[in-house]
């Protein structure tokens, strides 16, 4: 009898054991569950981060490439203005020179014209006292 009663206990106390260790091994489980859960949002939180830059990526780089167009365009801009600058510099300086040479030669033809004046005056005293 005792060895029933001692074999009653022992398995009693496995029971409770056992009862024990399923409950430890539930509260494990729903610990690891939990756990996973977690991670699983984690991952997926971590992944539409990733879209999200991906996303930011491809825009900034369309806009580099956007910003990299205009430069390229204002810079063709900037050459086409300054070899039009520099054509109208040629010109006025081909211009200004143009009116210095011909200032030059309406000088050479005052001087000529006033020469000839002056001969013909001469010429027209000379007759005049031929005349007399």
């Amino acid at each position: 009898a005792d060895e029933l009663a001692t074999a009653k206990h022992d398995l009693a106390e496995l029971q409770k054991k056992m009862l024990n260790n399923i409950a430890e091994e539930n509260k494990l489980r729903d610990e690891m569950d939990s756990w996973d859960q977690t991670k699983r949002e984690e991952l997926r939180q971590s992944h539409d981060r990733v879209v999200v830059a991906e996303s930011q990526l491809a825009s900034c780089k369309q806009e580099l490439a956007t910003v990299k167009d205009s430069l390229a365009a204002l810079q063709a801009d900037l050459t086409t203005a300054q070899d039009n600058y520099n054509r109208e510099l040629q010109a006025h300086a081909t211009a200004e020179q143009t009116l210095n040479d011909l200032r030059k030669q309406v000088d050479a033809a005052a001087k000529a014209t006033k020469a000839a004046e002056a001969q013909r005056d001469e010429l027209q005293h000379a007759l005049a006292g031929v005349d007399a």
